[in-house]
């Protein structure tokens, strides 16, 4: 879109991605100047212009941090009020949730109180474009999934490589079936031991930390570049939950 917009003559994007990051995004060009029709839909028709303009924009709330911070309450059976939380962006996420028994209260619109349950009940997702599950929140559900008190069954469909956790999460005792066409069953609830672990991305490393606030003892996640690149200053805002965490 980006592209597009100064490009001369209509550009027509098919098969779009509609997720409401793209549309943020869209409502920021369009305030610049740009001429772009359909967004939020699989096809988004941008006419080109001859420059764009300053513009002033509030970026929407991460969601897929959210999405983390909701989780860390749930499988620590804490409770957190949380902000910069848009349920309506997660709408998917916030069911499956409900499922396994997370309690989640909304204050305001970007305001949630979560619950975690004493007992969380497993769940089946399968991962999807938006607004299905998202894939980029299934490396730290499935660490949740970890915890629950029956078998759990998980499936990728976005990414043929983001089955990488599961390595991670067997460090720390989970008991997974071998992964096949990307599906995971997951046994629980598993007794997670602290260990040492790698994080080789963002997504796997939420899920080391997910699985580290579970775990009896002291969990070790180096390669840390990997959780700042998606979720800024994390172990202090967790500590403000009252998390025990320090980055050495």
């Amino acid at each position: 879109m980006m592209a597009a917009s100064l490009a001369p003559g209509e550009t027509v994007i098919v098969n779009a991605a509609s997720d409401p990051e793209i549309v943020d995004f869209a409502e920021l060009l369009v305030k610049m100047g740009a001429k772009v029709e359909g967004v939020g839909t699989r096809t988004v028709r941008v006419v080109g212009v001859d420059k764009l303009h300053g513009a002033q924009h509030t970026v929407m709330h991460d969601r897929l941090d959210a999405g983390l911070f909701v989780m860390a309450a749930a499988i620590t059976k804490g409770e957190a009020t949380l902000t910069g939380v848009r349920r309506d962006h997660l709408e998917i996420f916030d069911a499956k949730l409900m499922q396994m028994g997370v309690e989640i209260i909304s204050r305001d619109d970007v305001t949630v109180t979560v619950r975690g349950p004493e007992k969380l009940s497993p769940i089946n997702v399968v991962t999807t474009y938006y607004p299905g599950m998202s894939t980029d929140l299934q490396p730290a559900l499935t660490a949740l999934a970890c915890v629950a008190h029956g078998d759990s069954y998980i499936r990728e469909t976005v990414f043929e490589d983001r089955m990488g956790h599961l390595k991670n999460l067997r460090q720390f005792g989970a008991s997974l079936s071998p992964e096949k066409d990307r599906l995971v069953i997951v046994h629980g609830p598993a007794k997670l031991k602290a260990t040492r672990v790698k994080a080789n991305d963002i997504r796997a490393g939420a899920c080391c930390v997910l699985a580290g606030l579970a775990a009896e003892g002291r969990t070790s996640i180096s390669n840390l570049y990997q959780l700042d690149r998606g979720h800024t200053r994390l172990e202090a805002r967790l500590t403000q939950l009252g998390a025990r965490l320090e980055r050495l």
